[in-house]
């Protein structure tokens, strides 16, 4: 958040993720969030509340293979590879064929996959 705010951008922690923070003034001036510090080092990826708190009711544990079959442009499977590291595994499916590029596509790379 610190990082966030030296950047001029009002953030405040989710109502209910403990991971999430909320922009409540929405889009940050002169773009998005992938201006943002932190965000080409991978420290943060943009995700709903919605899907942090799907992932955190999975209760996936350090060492565990997870499948996720509606895996999207990959925002649970990434929240959930973070609760599986450093040993875990997490399949990512979609039938959408572009979702499926996002997935393994830059995104992997910058969040180390």
């Amino acid at each position: 958040l610190e990082r966030i705010h030296t950047a001029g951008v009002r953030a405040v922690p989710t109502a209910e993720s403990p991971w999430g923070i909320w922009l409540p003034d929405g889009r940050p001036p002169g773009g998005g969030v992938w201006q943002l510090p932190g965000f080409d080092e991978g420290f943060f990826e943009v995700q709903d509340e919605g899907s942090q708190l799907i992932s955190l009711c999975t209760e996936a544990a350090p060492g565990e293979r997870v499948i996720d079959y509606c895996a999207g442009r990959g925002g649970k499977a990434w929240a959930l590879a973070s609760m599986v590291a450093p040993s875990g595994v997490v399949e990512a499916w979609d039938i959408d064929v572009d979702a499926k590029r996002q997935v393994s596509g830059a995104r992997a790379a910058q969040n180390g996959a």
